[in-house]
C-alpha cells in the first residue's frame, strides 16, 4: 500500500477512535444520571457496549495499519 495512503488511513481511523472515546464518556456521563428507568440504563449499557465494541475493532484495524509499514 502506498505510504501517503496508509498514512490517511492511520489518520482517520484515530479520528474515528477518538469519536468514539468521546461518545463512551458522554454515555458513561447520562447513564450516571439518578433519575434513569431501568429501560433508559439498559439502553444505554447497550449503546455503550456496542461503542467499546466498535472502539475496540478501530484499534484492531489501526494496530494493523501501523504494524504494516
Amino acid at each position: 500500500m502506498e505510504p501517503a495512503l496508509r498514512e490517511l488511513r492511520i489518520e482517520d481511523l484515530k479520528t474515528k477512535i477518538a469519536a468514539c472515546q468521546q461518545e463512551c464518556a458522554e454515555l458513561a456521563r447520562k447513564s450516571s444520571t439518578p433519575d434513569l428507568s431501568m429501560v433508559d440504563t439498559t439502553i444505554i449499557s447497550h449503546i455503550q457496549d456496542k461503542a467499546a465494541r466498535h472502539r475496540d475493532y478501530l484499534h484492531y484495524m489501526l494496530g494493523l495499519y501501523e504494524h504494516q509499514g
